[in-house]
């Protein structure tokens, strides 16, 4: 037999049938390529979209991947017991927290989140005090302004940021502390 495509036109038309025809459940792998064009060729005698599709007819058990068999009615009756099973032990776990403790549990969080926000404004507060007091003194009756004023703006740039985002002025307080005693 004589044939009557290059190679290259048998890699297109094969290529073209892959991306746009082939089963969804075909194995794509070199050996199901090489059985199909072989297969093509040699009772087709030229490669086409149609001579594809019947080598996957021909070779299906080989070239196919099996369908997955579908499930009984007691399986899927199984695996919804199973789903509802876990759907109510999971409503039980929660439910199993008397409702008194749970808003007991709420309003200390919320408590506590009122004396953390109070303990952040009075530590952002002496902060403030503590920069605004800030002076060098050149000797008596005398301040050096200007040095001063430098690092109140170096001691206002310090930050401390927590892992969501929000500034943590309590830690900022410590380290301006800190930055002071060690400032002339």
């Amino acid at each position: 037999m004589v044939l009557q495509q290059s190679q290259a036109e048998i890699f297109r038309i094969a290529k073209d049938w892959e991306e746009l025809y082939a089963p969804a459940n075909l194995i794509r792998d070199a050996r199901t390529a090489s059985l199909l064009v072989e297969w093509v060729i040699v009772n087709e005698g030229i490669a086409s979209f149609t001579g594809f599709n019947h080598a996957v007819a021909a070779l299906a058990s080989q070239v196919l991947k099996p369908e997955p068999k579908p499930l009984t009615q007691e399986e899927q009756a199984a695996i919804f017991q199973k789903r509802e099973f876990e759907r109510i032990q999971r409503e039980q776990s929660e439910n199993s927290v008397p409702f008194q403790d749970r808003m007991a549990a709420a309003e200390k969080a919320k408590k506590d989140a009122e004396k953390e926000k109070a303990r952040q404004a009075s530590a952002w507060k002496e902060r403030d005090r503590l920069i605004d007091a800030y002076s060098i003194n050149l000797g008596p009756g005398r301040i050096d302004h200007a040095r001063s004023e430098y690092f109140k703006e170096q001691l206002r740039g310090i930050k401390a940021t927590r892992p969501d985002g929000t500034m943590d002025w309590v830690v900022v307080l410590k380290t301006v502390q800190e930055a002071l005693s060690k400032l002339p």
